[in-house]
C-alpha cells in the first residue's frame, strides 16, 4: 500500500495549532495565558485576541513578535511554532514544502534549501549565526580559550623548569629510599622482614 503524501500547512495555520497545543501543555485556559502575558509586558495579546488567533477570526496572520512572545511566556523553543508535526510539511511558498528535517536544518543555519545560493546561504550562517550546538555566549568562549592559551604559554615555556623539579624530587626519593633499605639491612633484619618492608614501599608507590 502506497505512503499518503505529506500534508501541507501554511506557517499561520501551524503557529496556530502548536499555540494551542502549548497552551494546553501548560494547563493554562486563554485567559490564564493571557494573564501571563500581560504580566509579562505583553498586554495587547488579550484573551479575545487569543481566542480569535485560535478560532482563526483574526483577519492578520500571527506575527513574529507574537510567536516570540508566546514562546517565551509558555517556556516552548521558538522554533517549537514553526515545526511540523508528523506527517505535515510547512508551505514557504506554492511548491516549496521540504521535509521537516530539512526545513529545520536550513532555519538553524545548517543547510540550505533547494533554489537557494547555497555559497550565499553558508557566508551569511557562518557570520551571523553561532557554531552548531554551541549554546556558550561568544564573549565567554572567547575569554576561556585566550585563557587557556595563555596557560599553555606558560606550561611550555616553564617546562624545562617543572621537569628539572620533578626529577630532582624523584632522585631524593629514590636517595631516601635506599638509605633507609641500608639500614635495614645493617640492623641484622630477616629476610622476612626485609620483604615486609619492600612491599610497603611499593605499596606506597603511586598507580
Amino acid at each position: 500500500m502506497a505512503s499518503e503524501d505529506p500534508v501541507q500547512v501554511s506557517i499561520g495555520d501551524l503557529a496556530v495549532v502548536r499555540l494551542k497545543e502549548a497552551r494546553r501543555l501548560r494547563g493554562w485556559s486563554t485567559t490564564q495565558l493571557a494573564e501571563h502575558l500581560n504580566a509579562a509586558g505583553a498586554p495587547r495579546l488579550t484573551a479575545n485576541v487569543l481566542q480569535n488567533l485560535e478560532a482563526g477570526r483574526r483577519l492578520q496572520a500571527i506575527l513574529v513578535e507574537e510567536l516570540l512572545i508566546l514562546a517565551f511566556v509558555l517556556g516552548v523553543p521558538g522554533e517549537f511554532f514553526l515545526t511540523p508535526r508528523d506527517g505535515e510539511r510547512l508551505r514557504l511558498l506554492p511548491g516549496v514544502a521540504p521535509e521537516r528535517e530539512q526545513f529545520l536544518a536550513w532555519l538553524r543555519g545548517q543547510q540550505p534549501l533547494a533554489g537557494v545560493d547555497p555559497e550565499r546561504y553558508r557566508d551569511v550562517a557562518a557570520a551571523v549565526l553561532p557554531p552548531t550546538g554551541s549554546t556558550v555566549d561568544v564573549e565567554l568562549r572567547e575569554q576561556v580559550v585566550k585563557m587557556a592559551t595563555a596557560a599553555f604559554d606558560v606550561f611550555v615555556a616553564d617546562s624545562e623548569q617543572i621537569a628539572e623539579q620533578i626529577a630532582g624530587k624523584t632522585r631524593e626519593q629514590v636517595r631516601q629510599l635506599l638509605t633507609e633499605l641500608k639500614t635495614f639491612v645493617v640492623s641484622g633484619a630477616s629476610a622476612d622482614d626485609l620483604t615486609a618492608q619492600l612491599d610497603r614501599y611499593l605499596n606506597d608507590l603511586p598507580r
